[in-house]
């Protein structure tokens, strides 16, 4: 179980550790990597003949030589960037700082416009609702008192007519 359990952990570990870092890996060093990778698998999986501390040796070993290859192609890549990171004028960095600035200001210019604009707009569409909300209630009374004025004309027609069918009534029985 010990022996299991250390696999696990080893196996954790290579997953966790080594493959984020190797992750980047194109050609040669892919290839490596994945050599590296498959054999520490199928020795950790427990159906390798070794025992265990030729186990861990061998593991030891191919890691060894997998960071030494990985080391010379750094290695032989560093001087070609330090060359170009060398060749770049100092004052690159002030003029993509400035050009940034300049960006900045532009953009926040921009957005003090379009705030204005938009406080703007607010206050022209308050208006405008609090002038249908008026417009709106004066509508509604007037509606209101031409419907009372209505009723009132039905009421006073209705008495009148009445009043007439009871004369017209009166008027046939004499």
């Amino acid at each position: 179980m010990k022996q299991t359990c250390s696999r696990s952990i080893l196996a954790v570990i290579i997953s966790a550790v080594c493959v984020p870092a190797f992750a980047g890996l194109s050609g040669a060093d892919k290839q490596a990597a994945d050599a590296y990778f498959a054999t520490a698998n199928h020795q950790l999986s427990g159906n390798h003949p070794w025992n265990h501390e030729t186990q861990q040796q061998e593991r030891l070993a191919h890691s060894e030589r997998y960071v030494e290859q990985r080391n010379a192609t750094l290695s032989a890549a560093t001087p070609a960037t330090q060359t170009q990171t060398n060749a770049q004028p100092a004052d690159d960095h002030s003029k993509v700082i400035t050009a940034n600035r300049i960006a900045i200001k532009a953009a926040n210019k921009s957005v003090r416009k379009l705030a204005k604009q938009q406080q703007i707009e607010s206050i022209y569409y308050s208006e405008q609702i609090q002038t249908l909300a008026d417009n709106t209630t004066q509508v509604l009374t007037e509606e209101h008192s031409a419907i009372k004025a209505t009723h009132a004309r039905t009421v006073d027609n209705s008495q009148q007519i009445d009043d007439l069918n009871g004369n017209f009534s009166h008027l046939r029985n004499t």
